[in-house]
Order: structure tokens, then sequence, then C-alpha cells
């Protein structure tokens, strides 16, 4: 669980600072990283589309954390 924390810290501290293409540059770069990590992600979006829950150990889109009003 510590891999993917990181990995979330690392898609919003470094990957953040950058624009729109440079995101789906960052996206594309880390992907190709993963499976060396051997972290299983979502296929779908960009990295930055989702969070990491702790409670249930797996990547969910981060719209769906938010509550209706």
């Amino acid at each position: 669980m510590i891999q993917q924390i990181f990995l979330f810290a690392f898609i919003w501290s470094i990957g953040t600072t950058t624009t729109l293409p440079g995101r789906q540059k960052f996206d594309k770069w880390l992907r190709d990283k993963l499976p060396a990590l051997k972290i299983e992600f979502p296929a779908e979006g960009l990295v930055y589309d989702y969070m990491y829950d702790r409670n249930t150990k797996t990547w969910v889109s981060w719209l769906e954390t938010i509550r209706e009003y």
C-alpha cells in the first residue's frame, strides 16, 4: 500500500506542475513505468483522475468521492 500512496503523492506533487499536454505526456510516461513497479492502475482516463482509497486498497475515480448535493 505504501507504493500506491507514494505514487498518488508523486502524481500530484511532480506531475501537476504542467499543462494539459504535459499531463498527457506525464500520464503516458508514468503508465509505461507501472508494470515494472507491479502497480495495478485503471486504464481509463489520466492518472490524475484517480485517488488511492486506503480502506478498499483500490484506485477510485475521485469524482466518485464527491457527495451529491
